[in-house]
């Protein structure tokens, strides 16, 4: 056992040790609080913690990082935002959850949202006497009945559809802007939307001296199109691609670590009692150098659209540690509840552990993923892609093709006879996915198939 595994488990002992403490020493809640932040589109290689060669240093986040768990094998569900979300949300994966695509406006009548009464960490929380609130991006659906208030947040105050103007808080067709209580949230003119969100959490966060609270953080920063503050307005209207730059991305994610700064040091200045989670909904368009060193991005599923940074920063709880072992969003559920001594729903749908009690016990389960008709599976440090021939997939193909300088195996037989391309990559000596393995493992890849057909409905 590696000196690593033994600091974590000592420090999860010490955990369990003071929250037992807490209990039999005093009446008052001491139930830490819990703040969840979900970033828009952040590539891993976006913050100088995971990449020393990232252009514009984030020493905020960084601090998070080095201060709490850091973990370098953190996935999520989905390489696009709404099936992503409701995993986080929810514990369940986009097929089970029933959200598989990114949900878009004008299509309420053809796309469902998350379900009405979902079991999500709010709903779970409040129940237990949390105070909750959503501040920011939602995606989860447009119907009355898929709003944040129905899914257990007691406050929302942001916005629902994908993305909405940095300046203007107005969607592309000016259909969708900010919301609060219900109401249109009139906001502070040209403020830049990053700051409004952080502000509305500081003070949202000062009024909550009793009982412990959950609050959700969601920023559309760095999402596309990029604005900075003090620039004009792009919405209504059409994004401009040529603002979409690698240098200004890097100083839009300056302006989420300045945030996030401002965040912590709010919340620490009147509560020493709480959880900070920070992670990504997924990578960021390839274009942006985001995800580097990892190759692909937001829509695929290579390492760059589903390897994400995950913090958890815990004061005086959680020991500093760089955790290497396997997790995913799916985790987030149960690790939250296991936060407030409570345990997740046993009906079979959550399948995530608790970050709590393991460093490595799920490390070698399978894992699927399944975005725009490409389906990867994970086990161990094996990894192989599979995107069937037929339908639209040449586009798919060319996408990776792209991507990536792996040449696909062409034509593979699955044992129901449908035909595939294949990736096959070894993560433990080719984290980067530059050499397809398929064409001199083909046992492997038989197994992986199998994999694959075991976990996919999971």
């Amino acid at each position: 056992m590696s000196r690593s595994f033994i600091i974590y488990g000592l420090s999860l002992y010490c955990l369990w040790f003071l929250v037992a403490c807490k209990a039999t020493t005093s009446d008052q809640d001491d139930r830490p609080n819990i703040v969840l932040i979900v970033t828009d589109d952040l590539g891993i290689g976006s913050l100088s913690c995971y990449n020393s060669q990232f252009g514009i240093p984030t020493p905020n986040i960084d601090r998070l990082a080095q201060q709490g768990w850091q973990y370098d094998q953190f996935y999520v569900t989905s390489s696009v935002c709404s099936p992503s979300r409701v995993s986080i949300l929810t514990g369940k994966s986009p097929q089970v959850a029933g959200v598989e695509k990114v949900l878009k406006p004008g299509r309420q009548e053809e796309q469902n949202g998350m379900a009405p009464a979902s079991a999500t960490i709010a709903t779970k929380l409040q129940e237990a006497g949390y105070h909750t609130a959503l501040i920011g991006k939602w995606h989860l659906g447009y119907q009355p009945e898929e709003q944040p208030t129905q899914q257990g947040f007691q406050t929302f105050a942001g916005f629902i559809n994908g993305h909405i103007d940095y300046i203007s808080h107005q969607d592309p067709n000016g259909d969708f802007e900010l919301m609060k209580e219900g109401k249109v949230w009139r906001t502070p003119p040209k403020k830049h939307l990053t700051e409004v969100l952080t502000d509305e959490a500081i003070a949202w966060v000062k009024q909550k001296s009793n009982a412990p609270y959950f609050l959700m953080l969601s920023y559309a920063n760095p999402h596309v199109p990029i604005l900075l503050p003090g620039e004009e307005a792009l919405f209504p209207g059409k994004g401009d691609p040529r603002v979409d730059t690698p240098k200004r991305y890097q100083q839009l994610v300056s302006l989420l670590d300045q945030e996030v700064g401002k965040l912590v040091a709010a919340i620490e200045a009147q509560h020493d009692n709480t959880l900070v989670v920070f992670i990504s909904d997924h990578g960021c368009p390839q274009r942006l150098a985001g995800n580097g060193p990892y190759l692909g991005g937001k829509g695929t599923l290579l390492e760059g659209g589903i390897k994400v940074p995950a913090i958890l920063y815990w004061p005086g709880v959680l020991s500093p540690q760089r955790i290497p072992t396997f997790a995913t969003s799916l985790d987030l559920f149960p690790t939250l509840l296991a936060t407030a001594g409570m345990s997740a729903p046993q009906d079979g749908t959550q399948t995530g552990h608790s970050l709590l009690d393991s460093v490595d016990s799920t490390n070698n389960i399978p894992y699927y993923w399944n975005v725009n008709g490409m389906q990867a599976v994970r086990a161990g440090n094996w990894k192989a892609l599979f995107c069937a021939t037929d339908q639209a997939n040449p586009r798919i193909i060319r996408r990776y093709l792209e991507s990536t300088p792996a040449v696909p195996l062409k034509n593979w037989k699955s044992p129901d006879g449908k035909s595939y391309h294949v990736w096959l990559f070894d993560l433990g000596e080719d984290p980067t996915e530059k050499a397809n393995l398929a064409t001199t493992q083909p046992e492997k890849i038989t197994e992986m198939w199998a994999d694959l057909v075991k976990t996919q409905n999971k």
